[in-house]
C-alpha cells in the first residue's frame, strides 16, 4: 500500500533477519531497518521500495536496489548488488559500504556524526553535495578506500561556528567538476 513501510527491528531475543532466498522485496511504501539492539539483515534477493531507510542496524542487500530515496543515520550498509534509480541519499552516521559504482542526484550530510563511504567503489553524485550541519558541529564525510565524484555543487548550511571536513584513508580519492 502507498505509504506503508516494512520494518525490520530486533529486541535482545532476535537479533538477526536472515533472508537467504533470492525472493524480492518490492513496495511502494518505505523498507526500514532500525536497531531495538543490534540487528543484523542479510537480505540475498533485490530491494525495490519508495525509499530504504538504515538507523542503527548492520544491513547486507546482496540483490540490486532500486529506490529514489535512501535515509541512512547510524550503522553499517553493505551494497554488493547494482543500486540504481537513486536521487536523494542522506548521510547522518555510519557507514556505507560498495563494491560497485551508485549515483545518486543529491547526497546531504546532516548532524554531527561521521559518516562514512568505504570499498572500492565509485560514488557518484550529479546534482548537489550538501552538508546541512547541527548548530556549532563539524560533520565530516569520511572516505575510506573510496572514489567520490561530485559533478554539481558543493555547499555548506552554515549553522552557528559550524564547518565541513573531509577526511580520505586507504587511497581514496575525491574529483569534483562542478
Amino acid at each position: 500500500a502507498t505509504g506503508a513501510k516494512l520494518v525490520f527491528t530486533t529486541n535482545w531475543s532476535a537479533p538477526a533477519f536472515n533472508l537467504t532466498g533470492a525472493t524480492a522485496i518490492t513496495g511502494s511504501g518505505d523498507v526500514s531497518f532500525k536497531s531495538g539492539y543490534t540487528t543484523t539483515a542479510n537480505i540475498a534477493g533485490s530491494v525495490s521500495a519508495s525509499s530504504l531507510t538504515v538507523d542503527g542496524a548492520n544491513v547486507t542487500l546482496n540483490g540490486a536496489l532500486t529506490v529514489p530515496t535512501v535515509n541512512f543515520n547510524s550503522g553499517m550498509l553493505f551494497l554488493n548488488g547494482t543500486a540504481t534509480g537513486l536521487t536523494s541519499l542522506t548521510l547522518g552516521g555510519g557507514t556505507l559500504v560498495s563494491g560497485s559504482a551508485l549515483t545518486t542526484a543529491d547526497l546531504t550530510i546532516t548532524g554531527s556524526a561521521t559518516p562514512a563511504l568505504a570499498g572500492p567503489g565509485t560514488f557518484s553524485v550529479t546534482g548537489a553535495l550538501t552538508f546541512a550541519p547541527c548548530a556549532n558541529c563539524s560533520p565530516w564525510l569520511y572516505l575510506d578506500g573510496a572514489t567520490l565524484n561530485t559533478s554539481g555543487t558543493v555547499s555548506q548550511a552554515r549553522n552557528g561556528l559550524s564547518s565541513a571536513w573531509f577526511k580520505l584513508e586507504n587511497g581514496a580519492t575525491i574529483n569534483n567538476t562542478g
